[in-house]
């Protein structure tokens, strides 16, 4: 290549590098806008607010409401926020949350056990996903795991989210999994039915892909349900005792997040023990 065009091929590289910027700057701008504590604004408002064209902030918006980052409020003819990015906030808000609280039951649990802890939630996508852990398995199966995605059919804690979920909630979420694997999981949906008969504590063997990985799952239960699950993790069998330790963990979670809810439920379930 002559040193003419390589010189024309940087100037457009820099120029395409420089377009691109701008329109991340743009966007940036717009979106500033709703960080101003008013929530729904007129397209001549972001006009006047950016100081861009018309045009650009209208072409703009536009591709924000396509991929949810916007909404067009219909009755008031103006843009709000989209679910898109709602969702992300107020995922990101109680998984910090719950992180936060789990925290030091993670590490008594790890100490009662000598096993490796994790914390998870699950996605609607129907994947796993692990926002803590201490401890780690031995040697070579040590594979981090935090931040870390598995298709909740592989994982102990979102088995054990998924038999706590609505039935129908469950379904949907199996369906998916099932569109997106092209697998039948038709024994995901029996092994449900048994989690939830054994008070909602779940197992696998082979976790994250390991051979000779056991582990075990409880989902930590909120006034709306699931919020997300703590799992211990090693090789071999799981002792029995186990059982108890893991359930009680997750339970001492849900009664640190939602105290009263979870001091309410406690009472209604003795006074139904007394009762029977």
């Amino acid at each position: 290549m002559s040193e003419t065009l390589q010189l024309n091929a940087r100037a457009r590289a820099s120029a395409a590098e420089e377009s691109r910027s701008s329109v991340i700057a743009r966007t940036a701008v717009i979106m500033d806008a709703f960080s101003t504590g008013q929530p729904r604004w007129l397209l001549n408002e972001l006009t006047e607010y950016t100081g861009l064209p018309r045009s650009t902030v209208f072409r703009l918006i536009t591709q924000l409401v396509e991929v949810g980052w916007l909404t067009r409020d219909e009755d008031l003819q103006g843009y709000r926020l989209g679910g898109r990015i709602v969702a992300l906030e107020e995922r990101g808000t109680t998984n910090a949350q719950l992180r936060e609280t789990a925290k030091p039951v993670l590490r008594e649990l790890r100490d009662a056990t000598g096993l490796c802890v994790q914390l998870a939630v699950l996605e609607p996508s129907g994947m796993t996903y692990y926002l803590d852990r201490v401890g780690a398995l031995p040697g070579a199966l040590a594979r981090p795991s935090i931040g870390f995605r598995f298709p909740v059919e592989n994982t102990s804690a979102g088995k054990a989210i998924l038999a706590m979920m609505r039935p129908g909630a469950a379904s949907d979420v199996v369906a998916k999994r099932e569109r997106d694997s092209h697998v039948d999981l038709a024994w995901v949906r029996t092994e449900l039915t048994a989690i939830r008969r054994n008070y909602g504590l779940a197992s696998h063997v082979g976790g994250a892909g390991h051979r000779g990985v056991s582990s075990m799952g409880a989902a930590i239960i909120g006034p709306d349900g699931p919020i997300g699950a703590l799992a211990i993790s090693g090789v071999g069998a799981l002792a029995p005792r186990c059982m108890s330790l893991v359930s009680g963990a997750a339970q001492r979670v849900s009664a640190e997040l939602h105290p009263e809810w979870f001091a309410q439920r406690r009472r209604k379930s003795q006074a139904n023990r007394q009762a029977a």
